[in-house]
Formats: structure tokens, sequence, C-alpha cells
């Protein structure tokens, strides 16, 4: 879920918007599923006040990190001309498994000879 971020215990709805590749209306209709019992434990509202404004304070949800992956994590692949929900999608996936992508013309020496470069940076990255 968080890849390389710093852990965080509560996260507002602009926090979980710029984590998943969701939209408002998804993010609406996922935080219904808050006001059922189970789920009750997990959000807080919090009021805060605005200076300069007619408002005295405004009223806004947090929801702890153990149930994000629950509410926001299943979500199917976005369309890939969207490259900002492509990217969101791919940092919260866990992945087994490393993949790269081969020449067309190339011979079998030449792909050995560039895996092992790539393993050697990946050793030197590693003593570091």
């Amino acid at each position: 879920m968080l890849n390389n971020k710093e852990i965080k215990e509560w996260f507002s709805k602009n926090e979980i918007l710029e984590l998943y590749p969701i939209g408002l209306s998804t993010y609406k209709k996922r935080i219904k599923k808050l006001s059922s019992p189970p789920y009750k434990d997990f959000t807080r509202i919090l009021s805060k006040s605005i200076d300069n404004s007619n408002l005295k304070s405004v009223q806004y949800r947090e929801i702890h990190t153990s149930i994000l992956d629950e509410l926001f994590g299943d979500i199917r692949v976005p369309n890939l001309k969207n490259t900002s929900k492509v990217i969101k999608w791919v940092n919260n996936n866990n992945w087994d498994w490393f993949g790269n992508i081969i020449p067309s013309k190339t011979n079998a020496s030449e792909l050995i000879g560039k895996m092992n470069y790539v393993f050697s940076e990946l050793k030197k990255v590693n003593k570091e």
C-alpha cells in the first residue's frame, strides 16, 4: 500500500485520492461501508477552523491505515492513457517478479551480456 512513504496512522480524503487510483465518486461509494458496525472504529470525524472565512469550522473524515487496502485496494487496471492513475495502481500492488523488455533484433550472446551487466549493477547497489 504505502511504498516508500512515511508511515501514517490516519489519512484524509485528499491523501487517499493521491495514494489510490480512484476518483471522487469511487471514494464516496467506498466510504459508505464505514457507517456499518464493523468499520466504525476505523474512522474519525475531525473539525478544523478556517481563518478569514464565514464558516467557523469544517468537518473532515480520517480513515485508519489498517482498513485502507480493504476499502480502496481492490481496483481494476486503470485506462493506460491516464498515466497518473496507472502509476498509483502500480505503486499500490505487490509485485513478486521482475520483467524486462527484450529487443526484437538481438541474439542470445547480446542478451546474456546485457543481463550480466544488470546483475553486476544490482550487486554494486547492494554492496553500498
